[in-house]
């Protein structure tokens, strides 16, 4: 990954929850301020977040989850990013967000036990860092 990539994704995990108006955070940036790849993941993680079950909540349906992206463009999403999200075909977006979530916590387990990350952080389910 080059150092611009690199930037690139780090502004994304940061500025996602950014809002169009500025009223998001951490920073408060707002518009075009806002980094692009962060006003497009932030339009995917919402309609993700709100088709999932949560601990809270039931999972809303996706054409619930659309009338809210509707809603909410210009406001807390970049209202291009909205349109563009809103013209990908239907069927596309709903089959990743039908198939099943699975065990959050079994998958992690699975990929801390996996040869890739041992080593480097818990493993073999210990909540420790493991020992280098």
């Amino acid at each position: 990954m080059t150092g611009t990539q690199r930037r690139a994704a780090l502004d994304v995990v940061r500025h996602h929850h950014e809002r169009w108006d500025g009223r998001g955070y951490p920073d408060g940036l707002a518009g075009t301020r806002i980094p692009l790849w962060a006003r497009i993941f932030a339009v995917a993680d919402t309609v993700d977040a709100m088709t999932s079950d949560r601990p809270y909540r039931r999972a809303r349906a996706l054409d619930e989850a659309l009338a809210v992206l509707r809603a909410e463009s210009g406001r807390q999403f970049d209202a291009e990013c909205v349109e563009a999200f809103l013209r990908l075909d239907r069927d596309r977006v709903a089959e990743p967000l039908e198939a099943p979530r699975g065990d959050y916590a079994g998958a992690a387990a699975r990929i801390v036990r996996s040869k890739s990350v041992r080593g480097i952080g818990p493993t073999q389910g210990e909540v420790t860092p493991a020992a280098r």
